[in-house]
């Protein structure tokens, strides 16, 4: 007789109902997908003006599941209003997420990061500009996506390039949205291998 596979996300137990049960998950990216942050590598300079812009169609694929970024310039920067572009798009499980991202400062030039892991983007909306020289870019930030709902860190070993000890990542964790779920790595540019508890 053969027993289906364990399934902790289904909420089966083993046995003994009153003892708790870890399994130990391997996350890995490669150097390229734990690249560093960019402000435009999604889509460029979207031009805006005195109406409420959307877009649906050109976005550049992500690298892997990561947060969003919005940089805001202008030729004339006080057509700079201090609007928040949201963004809608799917997370690492393929369910739709939206965030709205901080507001830009007002008559300023700068770039606005989200917390949300997204894995791949299909509408911007950016509300009315003071005019048309503004122009929006969306890139990503360096906080990774993780495909479990987690309570805490429980990093048990991370490496850096294969045999590198990792240290001084950051872990941000929810227990009701994996978009919320995220691991900063210490260095960019090299692969990252983690093993946590789930």
């Amino acid at each position: 007789m053969t027993l289906p596979a364990y399934n902790p996300e289904m909420g089966q137990t083993i046995g003994l109902e009153l003892v708790d049960r870890g399994f130990i998950a391997h996350l890995a990216w490669s150097a390229a997908q734990n690249c560093a942050a960019s402000t435009n590598a999604v889509i460029k300079d979207i031009a805006c003006s005195d109406e409420a812009t959307a877009v649906e169609t050109g976005f550049a694929a992500l690298p892997c599941a990561r947060n969003i970024s919005a940089t805001v310039a202008a030729t004339t920067t006080a057509e700079i209003l201090a609007v928040k572009a949201k963004v809608t798009g799917l997370n690492i499980r393929g369910e739709e997420i939206v965030e709205e991202l901080g507001a830009f400062t007002a008559s300023t030039p700068g770039t606005v990061t989200g917390t949300k892991a997204f894995a791949s983007i299909s509408k911007v909306e950016i509300p009315a500009m003071g005019g048309d020289t503004v122009k929006v870019s969306i890139g990503y930030g360096v906080k990774l996506g993780v495909p479990f709902k987690l309570a805490h860190d429980t990093t048990i070993k991370a490496y850096n390039s294969g045999d590198t000890a990792e240290s001084g990542g950051t872990w941000a964790v929810s227990t009701t949205a994996y978009e919320d779920n995220t691991y900063q790595a210490s260095a960019t540019a090299k692969s990252l291998d983690l093993y946590i508890i789930v």
